[in-house]
């Protein structure tokens, strides 16, 4: 029941900035392991839509995550998307205040 409630209201949203990244992102905080997490949009963001940081105990490391969001179907060219992949892989990015 709780579950059709949600998915209700994730149906509803529409706007992928304003309504669609602000629940990805307290999502995105409530992982154990997540320890910081950096929303970007616009032209600086380099591909990536949030920046994840990822401690690793066993490694005691972090490791960073670019994740792209989109909202609806992809229904023609994927283009932009693998544009926004490869951006996430190759370009170099400072978080956290200019500290990473």
């Amino acid at each position: 029941m709780k579950t059709d409630k949600i998915l209700a209201k994730l149906s509803k949203i529409s706007s992928e900035v304003d309504e669609f990244h602000p629940v990805q992102k307290s999502l995105f905080e409530m992982l154990p392991s997540i320890t910081h997490v950096e929303h970007h949009h616009g032209p600086r963001e380099f591909g990536a839509d949030f920046v994840l940081v990822r401690y690793d105990s066993e490694l005691l490391r972090e490791s960073y995550i670019g994740v792209v969001a989109k909202l609806g179907k992809i229904t023609q060219s994927s283009t932009d998307v693998d544009r926004q992949i490869d951006e996430c892989q190759t370009m170099t990015r400072i978080i956290q205040g200019n500290k990473k």
